[in-house]
């Protein structure tokens, strides 16, 4: 049984019990990492060489070459404005270092559940809410593909080696997707049901 663990503040804790009953979804581009939902360098200059191609079949049309030579960063931007995730620590035990990390002060709690738990207490599964595991790669060196590094929900779990302490599993959907968010912009974070009965194993 895979435990996880997730670490947030008391008053949001306090939050989810008496009134929301939701998972927490913070926007990629919104997290304090700056290369969250972005591409190893290897891939995005061979993206970009993929794109370019199309270049010749748009001669005289300088707006539409522009746009290919953009394509690749504009396709980062979009998955960093409408891809949520909501994160957890995977471990048997806490981690020492992700309460020195990530606790600024002893109002936080540390909710414990399990992989299949947080799976089973999703009440508003959509097409691409998927839970999967954080790679920890140099983005110098990594190349993960154009075909995945084409996908949002692919370069959401990525991470730089340097979190590798942080052993995430997240939850991945998008905002577009989600009924209940407002479509006249991004949302910073959202909110997502949960089955409260099968959330919690322990505290």
């Amino acid at each position: 049984m895979e435990t996880v663990w997730r670490y947030l503040t008391f008053a949001k804790f306090v939050s989810l019990l008496e009134e929301l009953r939701a998972l927490w979804m913070s926007r990629l581009g919104a997290l304090s990492d700056r290369f969250e939902g972005t591409l190893p360098h290897k891939t995005r200059e061979n993206m970009i060489v993929s794109d370019l191609k199309w270049k010749p079949t748009f001669d005289g049309q300088p707006e539409l070459q522009d746009q290919l030579a953009n394509m690749t960063d504009r396709n980062v931007a979009d998955g960093q404005d409408v891809l949520v995730v909501n994160c957890w620590f995977l471990g048997e035990s806490e981690s020492p270092q992700m309460w020195k990390e990530h606790v600024g002060s002893t109002e936080w709690v540390a909710i414990r559940s399990t992989l299949k738990r947080l799976d089973q207490s999703i009440l508003a599964k959509q097409e691409f809410t998927v839970i999967g595991k954080v790679n920890y790669v140099d983005f110098s060196k990594h190349d993960m593909g154009v075909y995945h590094g084409s996908q949002a929900v692919e370069r959401a779990l990525l991470k730089e080696e340097r979190y590798s302490f942080e052993n995430e599993v997240r939850d991945r959907d998008f905002q577009c997707r989600l009924p209940w968010v407002p479509q006249s912009g991004w949302q910073s974070s959202i909110k997502k049901p949960i089955g409260w009965s099968w959330y919690i194993r322990s505290l």
